[in-house]
Order: structure tokens, then C-alpha cells, then sequence
């Protein structure tokens, strides 16, 4: 009878372990479910879009307006050329509110051009070098530069359209525009340049 009763005491310990081990399991994979679902919300989402196209990234409508590689820039009156081997790309944007709150344009980030060699260049806030002696070629030839003030905020149905300045080695060839739009989760949009 010592034996039974010791048969059973080990059947009902094997049952408990095996309901344990079962209820671990279950709650791996709830764990391991939940983890998927939170990991999916905050992945980004990736547009491809050209220039010309509209995109629409949350409460935000983007297009990329169009592409340059002007000789010489002008900034508020200040004139520049590109330093030695570089030129500039100038990137006009489009950007729309079209959500129901105001917003500011710093959920726009992480510029980068992309050139044919893969090499990818951050948006410059210091360009090339200052021309003192301004001549009547370069006022001629120069883009002025309206830049985008991405400290601004945007009403519901409010827009604004202004440039961002690249620098690039002369030799290479912008080929995208490579931003994000949101912090957590949010787009990234890439924006086909040829």
C-alpha cells in the first residue's frame, strides 16, 4: 500500500509539473504574441514614391517638387558656390497638413540624399563658401533658396513649400530622397530622384 500511495503522489507531481509546464508554455506565447503586436505598431512603414508624387504619411501630404544642381546659391542675399570637387542639390518640397490638429513640421526628419555610388549626404546648413565680390554671372546663375523651416507648425489645411541644400562630390548622382516622417513607428519615405 506504501507503494500505491507513492504511485500516486507521483502521478499527481507529474500531472502539477506537466499543468505548469503548460501554463508556462501558454504564457511564452501569449508573451511572445503580444511582443509581435507592440513590435509591429512601432514599425515603420515604407512609401516609394517620385518626384511630382504625392505622399500621404499620417496627417501629412508630401511631394517632392522638384531637383537641382544649380552653380551658385543665394540664401537671404548671401551668395555661395560649392566647395572644391562639390556641388549643391537643392530639394523643393511640399508640405500639407491635412489632419484635424496643428503640427509641427520637426515630425519631418533625417533628410538624405542618396547618390549613384549608394553614398548617402546629410541635409548641409553651412554651404560651400561665402562669394564677397559678387559678380553678374553668378546673380545670374544663382537659385535662391527658400529653406524649410522645419521649426514651424502647420494648421489643419495649411502648406508650405521651401528647400533643402545638399552637398555631393561633383563626380556622383543623386539618384533618392530618403526621409522619415514620426518618431515611434511613423513612414519612411524614400523618393526616386531619376
Amino acid at each position: 500500500t506504501g507503494e500505491l500511495v507513492l504511485g500516486i503522489v507521483l502521478v499527481i507531481f507529474a500531472i502539477l509539473s506537466l499543468s505548469a509546464t503548460v501554463v508556462t508554455y501558454v504564457a511564452v506565447l501569449g508573451v511572445q504574441q503580444a511582443a509581435k503586436t507592440i513590435q509591429q505598431s512601432v514599425e515603420s512603414k515604407s512609401i516609394t514614391a517620385s518626384i511630382g508624387e504625392r505622399i500621404t504619411a499620417g496627417q501629412w501630404a508630401i511631394t517632392v517638387l522638384s531637383v537641382q544642381t544649380p552653380s551658385y546659391i543665394n540664401i537671404k542675399g548671401t551668395y555661395y558656390m560649392p566647395s572644391e570637387g562639390d556641388k549643391f542639390v537643392i530639394v523643393t518640397l511640399k508640405i500639407e497638413n491635412i489632419g484635424n490638429n496643428t503640427e509641427s513640421l520637426s515630425d519631418i526628419w533625417d533628410f538624405t540624399l542618396f547618390t549613384n555610388t549608394g553614398t548617402g549626404y546629410s541635409q548641409t546648413y553651412f554651404p560651400g563658401t561665402i562669394i564677397f565680390n559678387v559678380t553678374n554671372e553668378v546673380m545670374a546663375k544663382a537659385v535662391n533658396v527658400n529653406e524649410l523651416d522645419t521649426t514651424l507648425k502647420l494648421a489643419p489645411g495649411g502648406s508650405i513649400q521651401g528647400d533643402i541644400v545638399f552637398e555631393i562630390p561633383a563626380n556622383q548622382v543623386p539618384t533618392k530622397l530618403y526621409f522619415k516622417v514620426g518618431i515611434v513607428g511613423g513612414y519612411e519615405v524614400t523618393v526616386k530622384l531619376t
